[in-house]
């Protein structure tokens, strides 16, 4: 890691498909910015800040002690870099289908975190046209999705349900589209996985021959809160460090 201003800033991946040196991480980035709870940050004044950053990088040359300059004492909501710890938290836990209003753009995000995780044993195919984004959880899951205890939701999440149920379904529904549980599929192969279970959602994935996916059946016999969160911490990594 290096320092940046008051925040520290997640190094580039040493991989050749590096999220940080692509256009898709724009978006990433303004996801990490929406955050209300983190102090209001907000990407608002970019149009702003970037002519600033240029300004000290033509006057003191291009370096990062440079850069770092051009972010000292910036602390406002619409100025300061983010720590390493809340672009971590903002990526992994915010709703990100719902705040990356472009579909393509995080579709892009999707693929070249496909290309992050491919190994020297992964097929090198080319990215498929009109690939779709798919919730491995769906988002409509109370018909075949059960609850951690094992209990069936009701279809409109609040019918005859008790405090603990609503909860659950509360937590559920909080971490639905979050990164941990996108993936990319076909069209065709998102229209018949649609709302089945995930046993049989499994056999969709590995038609896909996505990496992406075969990470996902390969090391999971079960999908729920747990191993979405535990996902969204893995492809963090990827983004931040490529580890």
């Amino acid at each position: 890691m290096r320092e940046i201003g008051q925040g520290r800033v997640c190094r580039p991946a040493p991989k050749s498909h590096s999220l940080a040196s692509s256009g898709s991480s724009n978006s990433f980035v303004s996801v990490g910015s929406r955050s209300p709870e983190r102090g209001g940050l907000t990407p608002k004044n970019l149009n702003k800040t970037f002519p600033r950053v240029v300004a000290v990088l033509l006057e003191q040359g291009v370096s990062r002690a440079a850069f770092a300059k051009a972010f000292v004492d910036q602390d406002g909501p619409a100025v300061r870099f983010p720590a390493d710890s809340e672009f971590r938290s903002a990526i992994s836990s915010k709703p990100i289908y719902e705040l990356i209003l472009k579909k393509e753009r995080l579709a892009d995000i999707l693929w070249e975190l496909e290309l992050r995780v491919r190994d020297k044993f992964s097929v090198g195919t080319p990215r498929p046209p009109g690939m779709s984004i798919e919730h491995v959880l769906p988002q409509f899951w109370a018909e075949h999705w059960l609850l951690p205890d094992g209990r069936k939701a009701p279809r409109d999440l609040l019918t005859s349900a008790d405090e603990e149920m609503l909860s659950a379904i509360a937590t559920r529904q909080g971490i639905l589209h979050t990164l941990g549980t996108l993936t990319l599929i076909t069209v065709p192969g998102n229209t018949a996985a649609s709302n089945s279970a995930y046993n049989e959602k499994r056999d969709w994935l590995k038609k896909s021959l996505l990496a992406l996916n075969l990470e996902v059946i390969d090391n999971n016999n079960n999908w729920g809160e747990t191993e979405i969160q535990n996902r969204s911490r893995e492809l963090v990594s990827e983004i931040c460090t490529g580890r």
